[in-house]
């Protein structure tokens, strides 16, 4: 397979951090299989796709590479891919000399709307996602759509799963263009997502200019994600498609409580069907129900869930685990 050419203004991006100050990059390896990687090969990284990435064997990794360098606090951990790798980078940023510099360059749809952006990192732990992590900003993001036209397509639609989020819980606007520009998504015409991106990233800073550490408002970006991490874990669905499946179980609860109108439960629903999205909840299994259980957000059997008041509203409703099961699954 003949490798492509490194997009150039994240090339670029990248080789003025590295004239200006000691680097390490830290890179997918999916990246590797198809683009022509041009930086330097001594201070370049390796790590595994996805989920598999956040692990303490990982952090573990990183961190001998920039001890054995003998990096200080004036450099900087540069990382190459999706989400789970930028997590990683983050957390290993901030723990090594108690914070140094992180750079995301961004390479996935998911990773370009949502996960790089916020300054939360994480790290899996004995099967439960996100336990362990830290608030830890990045010192930059450079974000190149060049990169999406790479992506297969179930990491694709696990970015349009994140898009849906924002556009049924936070902009009825954005909800308008999905639905209406669906040719255009699916072929990833870059006006369109150049579009898509900009106010996806712009709805989540300025909620988390409002609320850095999860104290209140920042709470609604966990729209679908309750039930997702769940999905996600017990039935190995790809984030995105997890989160798109979680809106489903949200919206359930939201109309069963007599909150979200039947009319904007029926546009949620269809416009899942319209890009592929499963409409249908899983079997309640035990193993979901050990991880809602250990979702890090739950507080004394309680939980801070996110429901939607109608496309583009959402809210914050304080409900114990157990009657929002029985909500959502009879």
């Amino acid at each position: 397979m003949k490798l492509l050419p490194f997009p150039h203004h994240a090339h670029t991006a990248i080789q003025e951090l590295i004239n200006t100050q000691r680097c390490v990059i830290i890179i997918d390896k999916n990246i590797t299989k198809c683009y022509h990687i041009p930086f330097d090969r001594e201070n370049l990284l390796i790590l595994p796709q996805g989920e598999c990435a956040k692990s303490f064997t990982t952090v573990k990794k990183i961190l001998k590479k920039i001890t054995r360098s003998q990096f200080d606090r004036s450099c900087s951990l540069i990382g190459i891919g999706g989400g789970a790798l930028c997590d990683t980078v983050g957390f290993t940023a901030s723990i090594y000399m108690r914070g140094i510099s992180a750079v995301y360059v961004p390479t996935t749809l998911l990773a370009q709307i949502d996960a790089a952006y916020g300054g939360k990192t994480a790290i899996n732990f004995m099967g439960i996602k996100n336990l362990v992590g830290t608030f830890h900003n990045p010192h930059k993001i450079i974000s190149d759509s060049a990169f999406i036209e790479s992506q297969n397509t179930r990491e694709y639609y696990s970015g349009l799963g994140e898009v849906l989020k924002y556009a049924i819980g936070f902009d009825s606007e954005l909800f308008s263009t999905v639905k209406n520009n669906y040719e255009s998504i699916i072929q990833r015409d870059t006006h369109v997502l150049d579009t898509i991106i900009t106010t996806c990233t712009s709805i989540k800073d300025s909620i988390v200019k409002h609320d850095m550490y999860d104290a209140h408002v920042r709470k609604k970006l966990n729209l679908g994600h309750t039930f997702g991490h769940a999905y996600e874990q017990a039935i190995h669905l790809s984030h995105g498609h997890a989160v798109a499946l979680g809106i489903v179980a949200s919206s359930i609860l939201s109309k069963n409580m007599g909150i979200l109108p039947a009319n904007d439960f029926f546009e949620i629903i269809n416009c899942m069907k319209l890009y592929g999205f499963n409409t249908s909840l899983p079997r309640l299994t035990k193993k979901m129900k050990t991880l809602l259980i250990h979702d890090k957000k739950i507080l004394n059997k309680t939980i801070d869930f996110i429901i939607i008041e109608k496309i583009g509203k959402t809210d914050i409703i304080n409900l114990e685990l157990t009657k929002v099961l029985e909500l959502v699954y009879g």
